[in-house]
C-alpha cells in the first residue's frame, strides 16, 4: 500500500509541473513521497560507495553489507 501512494503522490507531483500549477494550490504529498532531494542523493550515494568499498575491502561480511545498505535506504 505505501508503495502505491508514494507512486501516485509522485505522479500527482509530476502532473503537477506539468500544468504549471501555482505553489499556493500544490498539495504536500511529501509525507507519502520516496522523493528525496538532490543532496539527499548524493549523500545517500557517497553512503553506498563507502559501504560498497568495506564490502569490497572485506572488512564486511555479505550479511552484515546487507544489513547496512538496508539501513540506508530505509
Amino acid at each position: 500500500m505505501n508503495n502505491w501512494l508514494a507512486k501516485q503522490a509522485n505522479f500527482h507531483r509530476y502532473f503537477e509541473k506539468n500544468l504549471n500549477a501555482k505553489k499556493h494550490h500544490l498539495l504536500d504529498l511529501d509525507k507519502f513521497t520516496t522523493f528525496k532531494k538532490p543532496e539527499e542523493n548524493n549523500l545517500l550515494i557517497e553512503q553506498l560507495k563507502s559501504l560498497d568499498d568495506l564490502y569490497k575491502s572485506g572488512v564486511l561480511t555479505k550479511d552484515d553489507f546487507e544489513k547496512a545498505k538496508q539501513k540506508i535506504l530505509n
